[in-house]
Formats: C-alpha cells, structure tokens, sequence
C-alpha cells in the first residue's frame, strides 16, 4: 500500500467529533478525526514498513504521523530521520508517539541524552519521554537514573510546560520499577511537590509523583 492509498483510506474513516477533540489537544496538523483504535489496527495490517512511514510523515497528517511512528523500523531509522521527525513534531501527540518509537532504538539512551538540553520545548520532553519508557522497559541504566532524578529535582520547574509534564513521568517511571532508586526519586518528588502544568482545554492532568510512585512500588510488591 502506498502512502497517498493509505491516507484515502485514512480520509474514508475521518469524524468531525475526533477532529474537534485533536484540536482541543493542540493537534498541529492536519487532523482527519481517526482513532486511536482504528491507527492501532491499520498498523497492525500494514506491520513494519519503514519507507512507508517516512513518506507518512510527509504527509503533514496529524493521524499519518501517528501511523507512522507505529510502523517504523527502529533498526532501520537513522539519527537524521529521528531527529528530523522530532524536530517537525509539533504537538504533545505527535512527539509522544515520536518518543515511543524512538525508545525502541538501539541508541535510545543517547538520543534522549541529545534531546533533554534542547531549548525546544517538545524536543526536551521527547528526551525525558525516552528516559521513562527506557525506565518501564528495565534498560535504563542505574548510575544514569541517579543523575536524572537530581537533574529533575533541580531543574523541573524552572522547565517549560509540556517538558515539566515528561519530566514528571520520567521520575514517575524510575522510582516505580527501580527499586534500588525508589527512595531517592520519591525524596525528590517531595522535594519538587505539585508539578503544575497547563493541559489547555482537556481534562487531562499531571499526576502527583510521590503517591503515584508509592502506588507503584505497592503494586510491585504485591505481586512479588
């Protein structure tokens, strides 16, 4: 299937509803109003096909960018392409889908290293959304954990909206399944206290990160 094929096939699918809800979430894009349900299936269909997720993202379509950050090949995508895709994201959706991927690649640490001192808002939470789905995977290494939550600690609110939102899932995710580092992030989540972020017209909201983590770690034990 080709790229202009699966974008009609994607337009035959669009909902005014959805198209609202993306704009309200800051959708750059254009939207066609697909869910998340239907991009999760089409994936599924097409399986990995990176040169067609490259002229995806092309596209310019906000559920196109969606797709193909879901059918990418994260052994085939070079640091060029990576970084170009993330550079062109341009809101939340589309560079936490960007992230996600890009945490699939062999190089992830450093890529997330590369991004974190970007004075690009969503590039620097791509970065810290590496970090916390490195985290979630157990690849994080421990030394580099370390470092991270001081870095949190230090830096999270003087960050800009949506990177204080990453940075906060990032300490989040490393004191939830790390339990060498489960008392020293939840020193500094007491430490930083309420991480205040503007989600704009959503009900979304940025979670406390202390009683989160505890929740974790109790979950975590429980199974245990």
């Amino acid at each position: 299937m080709t790229a202009a094929e699966v974008v009609e096939r994607l337009r035959q699918r669009g909902s005014a509803k959805l198209v609202g809800i993306y704009q309200r979430r800051g959708a750059a894009d254009e939207a066609l109003g697909i869910s998340y349900k239907d991009i999760d299936a089409l994936a599924k269909t097409l399986g990995t096909d990176h040169d067609l997720a490259l002229a995806l993202w092309t596209t310019e379509i906000h559920e196109a960018r969606l797709l193909a950050a879901r059918i990418a090949d994260p052994n085939a995508m070079t640091d060029p392409q990576i970084n170009h895709w993330v550079s062109e994201a341009q809101d939340y959706l589309v560079s936490d889908a960007v992230s996600e991927f890009a945490a699939q690649m062999p190089n992830a640490g450093d890529l997330a290293e590369s991004w974190i001192p970007s004075l690009q808002e969503l590039t620097a939470a791509s970065g810290w959304n590496v970090i916390a789905h490195l985290a979630m995977a157990k690849t994080l290494d421990a030394g580099d954990a370390e470092k991270l939550i001081a870095e949190i600690q230090g830096q999270i609110h003087h960050a800009p909206n949506r990177t204080r939102h990453s940075m906060n899932g990032a300490l989040i995710a490393i004191g939830g399944t790390m339990p060498d580092l489960a008392d020293a992030a939840l020193a500094a989540a007491k430490a930083i206290g309420k991480v205040t972020v503007d989600h704009g017209k959503t009900g979304c909201k940025t979670p406390d990160a202390a009683p989160y983590m505890a929740r974790m770690i109790a979950r975590a034990a429980a199974k245990a």
